[in-house]
C-alpha cells in the first residue's frame, strides 16, 4: 500500500521549532483492509518534544497509541481518525486528558486542542491550560500559523508495509 508522507524541508522544521505550543505530525497506521489502527509520529516541534521529556529522535517514528495510550481511552485517537476521514480539522477547549502518560511520565491534565488532515495522516497542536481558563484564541493563532507552513509541506508517497493479524510493524 502506497501512503503519502509529510516531507519537511530544514526551513519548515525551524519554522515550526519556533512555534511555542507543542505540535506533531503524524501519518496513519491501516490494517489490510485500509482501517487506521494507529498512527505513526513523523514530526513533533520542540515544544512537543519537551513535553513528552524526551528527546525529538526518541519519538520520531513511535506508534502514538503505544507512545500515549489514553489517545484511546479519551476519545481523541475516534477524533483523529475522523479528521484524516473526512479532512475537517478538530477543535477543542479545556478538553480533560486525565491518567495520560508518556513512557510513565505524567501529562495529564487540561488542554485546548486542534488537528487537522495533512495527506494520509494530521498536525496536531495543543496547550496545557492547567486550571484556568481556555485560551482558545492563542491556540487558534498557532493553528493559523501552522496551516499557512501546511502548504511548505511536501508529501511523497512511499510504499509502506501493511498491517496483517499477528504482526506488528
Amino acid at each position: 500500500m502506497s501512503a503519502p508522507r509529510p516531507v519537511l524541508d530544514e526551513a519548515v522544521r525551524a519554522a515550526l521549532d519556533e512555534i511555542g505550543h507543542p505540535i506533531s505530525i503524524a501519518s496513519s497506521v491501516r490494517d489490510r483492509d485500509g482501517a487506521i489502527v494507529d498512527f505513526r509520529l513523523e514530526f513533533v516541534n520542540a515544544a512537543a518534544a519537551a513535553w513528552t521529556g524526551q528527546p525529538r529522535e526518541g519519538i520520531i517514528g513511535r506508534k502514538v497509541g503505544e507512545l500515549l495510550p489514553a489517545l484511546r481511552t479519551s476519545g481523541l485517537f475516534d477524533e483523529l481518525s475522523s479528521v484524516v476521514a473526512t479532512g475537517k480539522p478538530f477543535r477543542k477547549a479545556g478538553v480533560r486528558f486525565l491518567d495520560a502518560e508518556i513512557d510513565g511520565r505524567p501529562v495529564g491534565g487540561r488542554y485546548d486542542m486542534g488537528a487537522m488532515r495533512l495527506g494520509d495522516g494530521y498536525l496536531s497542536a495543543w496547550k496545557d491550560i492547567g486550571d484556568g481558563d481556555s485560551e482558545s484564541d492563542e491556540l487558534d493563532r498557532t493553528l493559523r500559523r501552522t496551516h499557512a507552513l501546511i502548504r511548505l509541506i511536501r508529501l511523497e508517497s512511499t510504499a509502506r508495509p501493511v498491517l496483517r493479524p499477528g504482526f506488528a510493524t
